[in-house]
C-alpha cells in the first residue's frame, strides 16, 4: 500500500509514465482459453432460474443476485463469468473516466485514478484498492473475481468515507475489463449500488443508488 502511495504523491507531474511493473496476463488465458485475440463472452447470468449466479465463485451471490447483475448488464455494463479468469494482477491509470449510468440523470468525469489488483487466488479470490490525485483512496477490498478467455469481472464491497459529510459508505461494486496484449486493461468500465451509510450522509449517495462509470479512452494502461 505504501508503494502506492508513494506512486501517487511523487509521480503526479508525470502520471501517464508507463512504468516497466508486470500487469495482466493475457496470453496465461489464450493458451487455455484457444483464443487467438483478446476478448471474451458475457454467457448467461441465471441459465437454469435456479436463483444463483452461473460461473462465479459462490461468495458473488452474497453480493448481488442474478436480477442485480442483469441491471447493470441492461445499462451497459459487461458482466464477464467464468471459473477461470485471467491473472489481473498489477496496477492500472485511468485517466479518463467519466459516468456512463445513473440512476438520477448526473453526470460528470473524474480525476486520474490508479488501481491496484493483487493476491489473486486460484480459489478466484482477489484484493483491490484504489487512489486518486484528488487524495479519494480505499485500500485493501477483498473481492471475487470470475471470467473467461481475456475478460474479467471482480466483485467486491468497496468501503469508503466521504469527507463533506464524514460519511462511512459501503457500496457493492462490478470493475470489468479485457486484458489486451500490453498487458493493459481494455474496456474498463465499473458500476455499484450503495449498500451501507454511516453518519450524517446528506451528501452522499442515497441507499440503493446506482451507478455505471466507464474509462472512455478505452484503456486503462499498465502503470
Amino acid at each position: 500500500m505504501a508503494k502506492l502511495r508513494h506512486l501517487i504523491i511523487f509521480l503526479l507531474p508525470v502520471i501517464l509514465l508507463i512504468f516497466a511493473t508486470a500487469c495482466g496476463d493475457a496470453e496465461s488465458a489464450l493458451g487455455s482459453g484457444g483464443l487467438t485475440s483478446y476478448g471474451g463472452e458475457e454467457s448467461e447470468i441465471d441459465a437454469d432460474e435456479d436463483g444463483i449466479i452461473d460461473e462465479a465463485p459462490e461468495e458473488v451471490n452474497d453480493l448481488f443476485t442474478p436480477d442485480d447483475l442483469q441491471a447493470f448488464r441492461d445499462e451497459g455494463l459487461p458482466i464477464f463469468l467464468g471459473l477461470e479468469p485471467v491473472d489481473v494482477t498489477g496496477e492500472y491509470i485511468a485517466n479518463t473516466l467519466r459516468i456512463a449510468y445513473d440512476d438520477e440523470g448526473v453526470s460528470g468525469s473524474f480525476d486520474d485514478y490508479v488501481y491496484d489488483l493483487f493476491n489473486q487466488t486460484e480459489q478466484n479470490s482477489i484484493v483491490l484498492s484504489y487512489a486518486g490525485v484528488s487524495g479519494d483512496e480505499s485500500l485493501g477490498n477483498s473481492g471475487f473475481i470470475a471470467g473467461n478467455g481475456t475478460c474479467f469481472s471482480i466483485f467486491a464491497i468497496i468501503k469508503d468515507h466521504n469527507d463533506q459529510d464524514n460519511c462511512d459508505y459501503e457500496r457493492n461494486s462490478i470493475y470489468s475489463g479485457c486484458i489486451d496484449s500490453s498487458g493493459s486493461i481494455s474496456g474498463f468500465a465499473f458500476g455499484f449500488v450503495i449498500s451501507n451509510l454511516q453518519g450524517d450522509c446528506t451528501q452522499t449517495l442515497p441507499l440503493g443508488h446506482m451507478r455505471i462509470i466507464e474509462e472512455t479512452d478505452g484503456q486503462a494502461a499498465c502503470h
